[in-house]
């Protein structure tokens, strides 16, 4: 058990000094609503693909689906600037093959650091369809 926290811990500091070294790319944030309407925002990785704007959740319970699922009108703030969409989770399997391969391609050596922590195959990929300019609450 030890050993096993140890190896976490190096791998844990491995990633903490890669992503250091590593640019970034782009982190878009996306601000989704509570139930009493409270604007929590969630710092995520974005793809255009097929000109479409893409997010990914790492898991099927994040936070922040659940919070889309049960309303999917959120503000996204990137390089352009803040705007409203709504969001469409996907899952369909070729979506998210093609989501992952075009984080794969945008973010490398971060991606790969990704996968060792989370199965892409439990990804959800989530379309952001922009409705319109949003202002800052």
């Amino acid at each position: 058990m030890r050993t096993l926290i140890t190896l976490m811990a190096f791998v844990v500091v491995v990633l903490v000094v890669a992503v250091g070294r590593i640019p970034e790319g782009e982190v878009a944030e996306l601000v989704t609503f509570d139930r009493k309407g409270h604007g929590i925002e969630t710092r995520l990785w974005i793809v255009d693909l097929d000109g479409e704007t893409w997010v990914r959740a790492p898991k099927l319970d994040a936070s922040w689906l659940l919070r889309l699922r049960l309303n999917p009108t959120a503000h996204l703030s990137r390089d352009e600037g803040l705007v409203s969409v709504l969001a469409f989770p996907s899952s369909d399997p070729e979506v998210r093959r093609a989501v992952n391969l075009a984080m794969l391609r945008r973010y490398g050596r971060l991606e790969r650091a990704f996968r060792w922590l989370r199965n892409p195959e439990q990804t959800v990929p989530v379309r952001l369809e922009k409705l319109a300019p949003a202002r800052r609450s």
